[in-house]
């Protein structure tokens, strides 16, 4: 399994999605949410090029639906081992967003 890390960004969409996703539809919803969400990114972890590139939004960059909502991520080769690698999530929109507005420059 590939090691993986939440940007800062992503971080703030998964805080929004849980306070939203409570406050509309109670704890019990938001916790099954949050879990669903950790499950992908696991599995992401596990199977890197499980999403589709989508370079046209940026270069690197690879995408999958959860539900309600598109993980942008991109798969970071260590310095160390060519074998070895992190998956970055970069964002966590809801899929009505405009990722062009949402994946600005770093």
């Amino acid at each position: 399994m590939a090691d993986y890390r939440l940007s800062r960004l992503a971080l703030a969409d998964l805080k929004a999605i849980a306070l939203y996703t409570r406050q509309t539809w109670g704890l019990a919803q938001a916790q099954q949410y949050l879990a669903e969400l950790e499950e992908m990114i696991l599995r992401l972890a596990s199977n890197s090029h499980l999403g589709r590139a989508c370079d046209e939004i940026r270069k690197g960059y690879r995408r999958i639906e959860q539900r309600r909502h598109v993980l942008f991520y991109r798969v970071r080769r260590s310095s160390r081992s060519a074998q070895s690698e992190t998956v970055e999530i970069i964002r966590i929109l809801h899929a009505r967003m405009l990722p062009g507005e949402h994946l600005g420059e770093e």
